[in-house]
C-alpha cells in the first residue's frame, strides 16, 4: 500500500482513503491542501509504526494517478544559536540520549504545556522548562502605567421616569449608547491615538526600505485584529503614499469577505489603479489555502493582525458561554440559574485546579506545587489577577506571546534573520503591552453590556474587543451604516489562524528552523538529520529534572536568558521586602 522511493514516502490517493487513516484539522503542507496534509502526516505515523527498522522519510508525498510527486524540501538549517527561541515540548525527549517521554510529576513546565496545550515560554521568568535552554525575546515591559482617572461622565440608565435611573459602573456599557461610548473610551484610554501611531510607525518602516521594496503585504482574515490593521492603513493619507513610493498588497479569500461582506464588497469595487484608493492592491488567494502560508519575506513588509488576543483577552474566553463543560468553564448547562458569561468572574484557582485533576496527569502534591508557581507568576502582574478572565488574559499575554510572534514564521521556507525582520505584527511594541498591564484599562478589555433591567450589566461573547470594533465602526465611515453597525453588534471572535503539525521541530535564536522526517516525528530521522548537534540546547546534554540554578546575567544583545526556574519567594521573604 506504501512505498519509500529515495527518502520519499509515496502514497497512492485510493490508499489515502483508507479507514486507517486518521483525521485532523490542520493546514497544507509542500504545497498541499487539506485533506492531504491530514493524510501525508497519517501515512508517516503507519509507515514508522509498520517499518521500524527501515531508513526514514524526508518527505511524504500523497499522488494521485499518475501524478508526479513533488521535490524534496531544502537542505535543513544546522544549529547556530545558543538558545532557543520556539520549540516542541518533546523536545528533550528526542534529543537527550535517555529519549525518555516527559513525566509531568518531574517537569511541572511539560504539565502545564499539557494544560495549556501549547509550547510554554514564561516572560515573567517564574516558570521555566528544566531541560532546554530558552531565550525570551520580548520581555515585559515594566512600566509606567497610565492609571489616571477618566473623565467620561457617568452613565444612567434609561427609564422614562428619572427617579427610577441607576448609575452604572464604568466597565458596563448600556445598550442603547454601545457605540459613541465604546468610541469615547477608545479616546479617554488613547487606544485611538496607539492604533494610529503604529500604522504610522509600519508605514515609516516601509519608507526606509529601498525603493523597489517600498510595500506592505497585509494580510486580512476578515477578522476583528486584522479588519484594525486595515481600516488604519485605510484611513492614512493617499498622499502620503504617493509621495514616498509606498504600496499596499491585500492578500484575503472567501472567508475574509464572509466575515466582514460589506468591507469586502467594497474594497473590491474601490481599490486598485484609478479607483478610489488607488495605492491597495487586491490579491485573493485560494479559499483552500490559508493566508499565512502566502508570505512573502524577501522584499517589503508583511503585517499580520498578531498579538491582538494577547492584548485583550484570550479565545477560551469563549467556552464560558458554551453549553458544555469547557478548559476551566462548567458551560451554561451546569449553571442554568446564572447569567451567560458570569462564570468570568468566577476565582480562577478553583477552576484551574478542577481541570488539572481532571487531566490525571499529576499527583496531588504535584497539582499544588503547580498552583504554586502559578500563583506566584500570576503575582508578577502590576495588579491583582482574581477572576477567571483576569488569568485567561494573563496567560495568554505572558506565556503565549512568543509562541504567536513566531508561530507564521514556522510556515517559511528557508528563514533567516532578515526575513524574520520584515514580519510585522500590527498590535507588537511595548506601546500596547503598556496599555494592556493598566488596570484602568483592563475592565474595558471585555466590558459588560448594561441594560434597564440589568444596570450592573453581563457579558456576551459580542462584546469581547468591543473597543477595536468600535474603531473600526468609526473609521470606516465610506461603508454603509448599517454594515458597520452590524459588524459591531454582532462580530465575535473567530480563531484566523488554524494550529498545523509541527513538521519544524524547533528554532533557535538565530532563527534557524529544525525539522527531519517528514512532520518531525521519528528520532531516527533526527539523528540522521542532525547526529547530536541539537544537544548543545540541553543543560550539559543531559535534561535536568526542578534545576534551581540562577539565571546569569544577560547583555542588552542577548536579552534575559533562563537556566531553570527562579526560587521561590516565601510569603515571608515577600513582607520582609515590603518592609
Amino acid at each position: 500500500m506504501v512505498g519509500s522511493d529515495e527518502s520519499m514516502l509515496v502514497v497512492p490517493r485510493a490508499a489515502a482513503n483508507d479507514k486507517l487513516w486518521m483525521s485532523g484539522k490542520v493546514r497544507s503542507v509542500y504545497g498541499y491542501a487539506r485533506p492531504r496534509m491530514d493524510e501525508a502526516l497519517n501515512a508517516e505515523v503507519l509507515y514508522l509504526l509498520n517499518n521500524p527498522s527501515s531508513p526514514p522519510v524526508a518527505q511524504v508525498a500523497i499522488v494521485e494517478a499518475g501524478e508526479a510527486p513533488p521535490p524534496l524540501p531544502t537542505v535543513r538549517a544546522m544549529p547556530t544559536g545558543g538558545c532557543l527561541i520556539m520549540y516542541s515540548p518533546q523536545f528533550a525527549r528526542f534529543v537527550s540520549p535517555e529519549a525518555q517521554m516527559p513525566e509531568p510529576n518531574d517537569n511541572l513546565h511539560f504539565a502545564l504545556c499539557l494544560l495549556l496545550k501549547m509550547p510554554v515560554v514564561d516572560r515573567t521568568g517564574v516558570i521555566v522548562d528544566p531541560t532546554v535552554r530558552v531565550r525570551v525575546l520580548s520581555p515585559i515591559p515594566k512600566g509606567p502605567f497610565d492609571n489616571s482617572p477618566l473623565s467620561m461622565d457617568v452613565q444612567y440608565t434609561t427609564h422614562g421616569n428619572v427617579t427610577l435611573q441607576v448609575a452604572l459602573p464604568k466597565e458596563a456599557l448600556h445598550k442603547s449608547s454601545l457605540w459613541p461610548r465604546a468610541v469615547t473610551i477608545c479616546r479617554e484610554t488613547s487606544l485611538f491615538d496607539l492604533i494610529e501611531q503604529r500604522a504610522a510607525k509600519i508605514f515609516d518602516m516601509a519608507s526606509a526600505l529601498p525603493s523597489a521594496e517600498r510595500r506592505i503585504d497585509l494580510l486580512w482574515s476578515g477578522g476583528i485584529d486584522s479588519t484594525t490593521a486595515l481600516a488604519a492603513f485605510l484611513h492614512f493619507p493617499e498622499t502620503s503614499f504617493r509621495q514616498r513610493g509606498v504600496r499596499v498588497r491585500l492578500f484575503y479569500n472567501a472567508s475574509s469577505i464572509a466575515e466582514f461582506p460589506v468591507l469586502g464588497n467594497w474594497l473590491r469595487g474601490n481599490c486598485g489603479p484609478g479607483r478610489r484608493v488607488p495605492h491597495f492592491e487586491l490579491y485573493r488567494i485560494p479559499d483552500d489555502s490559508p493566508i499565512a502560508d502566502n508570505i512573502d519575506l524577501t522584499s517589503g513588509i508583511t503585517v499580520t493582525g498578531e498579538y491582538g488576543d494577547q492584548i485583550f483577552g484570550s479565545i477560551l474566553m469563549a467556552g464560558a458561554f458554551k453549553k458544555e463543560p469547557s478548559f476551566i468553564f462548567k458551560g451554561t448547562k451546569a449553571n442554568r440559574r446564572r447569567l451567560i458569561g458570569s462564570e468570568l468572574q468566577d476565582p480562577w484557582r478553583e477552576g484551574v485546579r478542577e481541570r488539572l485533576q481532571e487531566m490525571n496527569i499529576l499527583r496531588e502534591d504535584r497539582i499544588d506545587a503547580l498552583m504554586a508557581l502559578l500563583v506566584k507568576q500570576a503575582s508578577q502582574c502590576p495588579f491583582d489577577i482574581r477572576t477567571k478572565f483576569d488569568w485567561l488574559w494573563w496567560i495568554n499575554f505572558s506565556m503565549k506571546y512568543q509562541y504567536v510572534g513566531l508561530r507564521l514564521l514556522n510556515r517559511v521556507q528557508d528563514l533567516s534573520r532578515a526575513k524574520a525582520d520584515r514580519l510585522v505584527h500590527f498590535f507588537g511594541g511595548d506601546e500596547f503591552q503598556l496599555w494592556a498591564l493598566s488596570e484602568r484599562n483592563h475592565q474595558f478589555k471585555f466590558p459588560r453590556k448594561a441594560t434597564n433591567r440589568a444596570p450592573h450589566g453581563f457579558r456576551t461573547f459580542p462584546m469581547y474587543k468591543i473597543l477595536l470594533k468600535a474603531y473600526i465602526a468609526f473609521k470606516c465611515e465610506y461603508v454603509s451604516v448599517r454594515g458597520r453597525t452590524n459588524y459591531f453588534n454582532n462580530k465575535e471572535k473567530v480563531g484566523s489562524l488554524k494550529h498545523i503539525p509541527s513538521y519544524n521541530f524547533a528554532m533557535d535564536d538565530e532563527y534557524n528552523v529544525f525539522s527531519f522526517g517528514g512532520f518531525s516525528i521519528s528520532r531516527s530521522a533526527m539523528q540522521e538529520t542532525y547526529g547530536d548537534s541539537l544537544q548543545r540546547f540541553l543543560y550539559n546534554g543531559q535534561p535536568v529534572v526542578e534545576a534551581v540554578e540562577q539565571p546569569r546575567p544577560a547583555t542588552a544583545e542577548e536579552g534575559p536568558l533562563r537556566y531553570g526556574p527562579a526560587p521561590f519567594r516565601g510569603e515571608e521573604e515577600k513582607k520582609k521586602e515590603k518592609r
